[in-house]
């Protein structure tokens, strides 16, 4: 499997793991056309599986993750969706409960990492977990927004 960006730059993807994780880039250029790192995009469907194992993507230059959103295309009924994203096996969230998540009837959360966890360094490996999940929820996209690191 490989990872392809938007301007034609293919980057293959690091340990795939054989879970129904998949992960892809989405757009690799800033304001007026000029470089910039997109977002990086995971997905999982149609059913959703919670798993510690994950699909992980090398970061290729120095990052920030502005926000993580959580998308379902069938919300869950009885109990929230939990997702974590890992930058070098460490959650972006120190207080678990600030993990994004899907409640019921919802779905579509956005949330920001804890500015002290969302820095990344070339080459550490961002991943996805999912940590809970509604048997009802279908679809799972988990989108990290990446920018440029602040100075």
């Amino acid at each position: 499997m490989t990872i392809n960006l938007r301007d034609g730059v293919t980057v293959g993807v690091v340990d795939p793991r054989p879970t129904p994780v998949t992960a892809t880039i989405l757009g690799t250029r800033g304001a007026q056309g000029e470089p910039g790192l997109g977002s990086v995009s995971w997905s999982q469907g149609p059913g959703l599986v919670v798993t510690g194992d994950a699909y992980v993507w090398r970061v290729p230059q120095d990052a920030t993750v502005a926000s993580v959103a959580v998308v379902l295309g069938t919300p869950p009924v009885s109990g929230p969706v939990v997702v974590d994203v890992l930058a070098g096996g460490v959650s972006l969230w120190a207080d678990p409960d600030g993990r994004p998540s899907v409640g019921p009837g919802l779905g579509v959360v956005l949330v920001a990492p804890d500015v002290g966890r969302a820095g990344l360094g070339l080459g550490v490996l961002l991943s996805v977990v999912v940590v809970s999940g509604d048997a009802a929820a279908r679809d799972l996209v988990v989108t990290a927004a990446l920018t440029s690191p602040t100075t």
